[in-house]
């Protein structure tokens, strides 16, 4: 080779080792030399890209260098073009480098290669197409796509427990999601067991204004707790407030149950020669007496003709007397009567006496 020759070589070999040993600064000095079918290597975050050295994949030109493409953003082929977003509610790593990278961001998961909102009940908190994760025994989220398994509340009934979500105990309750203390049911209410959303009224009470339940007024009863209104007591029977069963109401004065040995709960008319006072009492008339039916108390008792009501007995009707509707009267002067009479025709005139008149 000439004297010329080598110096031509010399200079091109200088320019390509000067060119390996500095970093482009502009998208135009990034052509790669080459010599007699050699390139040079591409330095740091550059690449090989149709005989340019460019940003790789995943990496975007920005500030005079390659740099990741950011979170939430892709890029598929080498070049100094910048990163493509992800689509809606997906999102990716640092540096992707392909459509595929994109994933479900937190609350959503991969359904039919599209992400959809977690549904209730349920939570992701993590990025990936991966499904959702249900939410713990008793717990339930208040919309859909929950993020985090704090979303998920204890549901009415139940609080916050050691570990998880534990029922309210008896007679008391929460009636909305994620309560944190069990209330106490009011007076005159109950719940039917732990883990219960409301009180409901005892048996003897029924609701009143304000959701308070009152005490059955008399001449009702309530058998069960409940949110149903007091029954009445059946006709001609009352019972005291807060009667909690139909044996309670017991007949009205002047009324008895009927028959006595069946299971009846009807009240009819006290039984003729009794008296009825009330509260399924029932009471013979005393000896020598009679009632009729319907009669209430002892003073509807009258004495039978010729006897006559004395400390509450009916006792026979004495001579020169005669006795009437429980009373005792005496026959007119210088007559006289037998025992047991009932009438003043009874009294007849002694001897020596006639009636006159």
């Amino acid at each position: 080779m000439s004297s010329s020759g080598r110096a031509i070589c010399c200079l091109l070999l200088c320019c390509l080792a000067h060119m390996g040993s500095a970093q482009p600064a502009l998208a135009s000095d990034l052509e790669l030399a080459a010599f007699q079918g050699r390139v040079t290597t591409c330095n740091d975050t550059f690449v090989e890209y149709n005989d340019t050295c460019t940003c790789d994949s995943g990496w975007k030109w920005q500030n005079s260098s390659c740099e990741p493409c950011e979170p939430g953003y892709f890029k598929e082929q080498p070049g100094l073009h910048v990163c493509s977003s992800c689509p809606l509610q997906t999102t990716s790593f640092e540096g992707a480098a392909q459509a595929e990278d994109c994933l479900c961001v937190q609350g959503y998961h991969n359904t039919s290669g599209a992400c959809e909102p977690c549904s209730g009940g349920n939570y992701k908190s993590f990025v990936g197409n991966n499904s959702c994760v249900a939410c713990p025994a008793h717990s339930d989220t208040l919309g859909t796509g929950s993020d985090e398994l704090e979303d998920c509340l204890c549901v009415a009934g139940y609080v916050v427990g050691a570990e998880s979500c534990s029922p309210c105990p008896q007679h008391t309750y929460t009636s909305l999601i994620g309560s944190l203390v069990c209330l106490s049911c009011a007076v005159g209410s109950g719940t039917h067991g732990p883990g219960s959303t409301s009180c409901e009224c005892e048996a003897g009470y029924t609701p009143g204004s304000e959701g308070v339940c009152t005490v059955c007024a008399a001449g009702e009863y309530k058998i069960a707790r409940s949110m149903d209104s007091c029954t009445l007591c059946p006709q001609h029977s009352s019972s005291l407030p807060g009667a909690t069963v139909l044996a309670n109401c017991t007949c009205t004065a002047g009324f008895e149950k009927r028959p006595p040995s069946s299971d009846s709960d009807t009240c009819v008319a006290c039984e003729a020669n009794h008296y009825c006072p009330g509260a399924d009492s029932k009471l013979a008339c005393p000896g020598n007496s009679t009632s009729s039916a319907g009669s209430a108390a002892p003073t509807a008792c009258t004495c039978l003709p010729g006897f006559f009501r004395a400390d509450s007995r009916c006792v026979e009707c004495s001579e020169n007397h005669f006795c009437a509707h429980n009373t005792r009267s005496p026959c007119p002067a210088n007559s006289s009567s037998v025992v047991l009479s009932f009438s003043i025709d009874n009294c007849t005139c002694v001897p020596g006496f006639r009636e006159t008149g």
